[in-house]
């Protein structure tokens, strides 16, 4: 097992090696003159996966960050200096801190990203905050079916960020056509594409599409569905402050925990439905 360890992370390694150097060969299209670039910071990504995926953390904040000069022309702030500046390494921030590190940076943005692995199946998501108190935060992401499917997925997350927040224009190829949404009159055309819709109205309206674009798939299904590839859960009556994946009883099975204001709900993933098997009641908070 740790020899096949070993051996991903090598292949992923050189991969990334590959993925930037070669990111320069497709740059974004608008020019320097169009578009002023804008300063990056990209934060290291959380990862809710097993510990044999430990070792693309690095990895996916690097192809990130070169992405996003490549695709959207960022400015990408040095990584030490971003890390000397986190006040707890290793744990996510909160809106209101990373909006006080870019400020504390001086950044136009700052990304914060995950990675959540479930059945094989993998969710890359981002959400991008400004040092600008009236810029509204943004969230993005793309899903893998499987590992070696993360580089382009990846990519294809790059390039929604960069059309979103950096407003570069992205080649077809590079980011899935969606289903055409109406949207209000005002509202700019070129931005419809990344408008939020309620899930279960994407679910039970959606037909075949892409795994790219503003709400995370964390579960992916290899059965047929009102939308191929992902399956719905029932829905949960609750107040969702945290969620997590991990085998919690030892059976082998990735387990699904969620937490709201006072208690932890531990569930199995059977089929598409979630089955509680064990709760936690949180000290009230003083």
């Amino acid at each position: 097992m740790g020899h096949t360890t070993r051996s991903t992370a090598t292949i992923f390694s050189i991969f990334l090696l590959l993925f930037s150097f070669f990111g320069t060969i497709h740059p974004f299209t608008a020019t320097a003159e169009d578009i002023p670039a804008k300063s990056v910071a990209v934060l290291p990504f959380a990862m809710h996966a097993p510990s044999s995926m430990a070792y693309m953390q690095d990895g996916l904040r690097d192809m990130l960050a070169s992405r996003l000069a490549a695709n959207g022309g960022a400015i990408i702030v040095e990584h030490d200096k971003v890390d000397s500046l986190l006040p707890e390494p290793g744990k996510p921030l909160q809106q209101k801190e990373a909006v006080a590190l870019a400020q504390q940076l001086g950044v136009d943005y700052v990304v914060t990203g995950s990675l959540t692995s479930l059945g094989g199946s993998m969710s890359l998501d981002a959400k991008v905050v400004s040092s600008d108190a009236a810029f509204e935060p943004q969230s993005f992401y793309a899903s893998a079916a499987q590992e070696n499917e993360v580089i382009g997925a990846i990519n294809q997350l790059s390039w929604v960020i960069a059309a979103g927040v950096l407003g570069a224009t992205p080649p077809t190829a590079a980011v899935p056509a969606s289903v055409t949404q109406p949207a209000p009159a005002a509202e700019d055309d070129a931005m419809a594409s990344f408008r939020t819709e309620h899930p279960d109205k994407i679910y039970k309206t959606q037909g075949p599409g892409p795994t790219t674009g503003m709400a995370s798939p964390i579960i992916m299904a290899q059965s047929m569905g009102a939308m191929p590839g992902f399956t719905k859960t029932q829905n949960l009556e609750l107040y969702l402050r945290g969620m997590d994946v991990g085998d919690v009883d030892g059976d082998g099975q990735l387990d699904v925990v969620m937490a709201d204001t006072r208690k932890v709900y531990a569930y199995h993933l059977n089929n598409n439905r979630l089955t509680e098997f064990a709760v936690v009641e949180m000290p009230a908070r003083s």
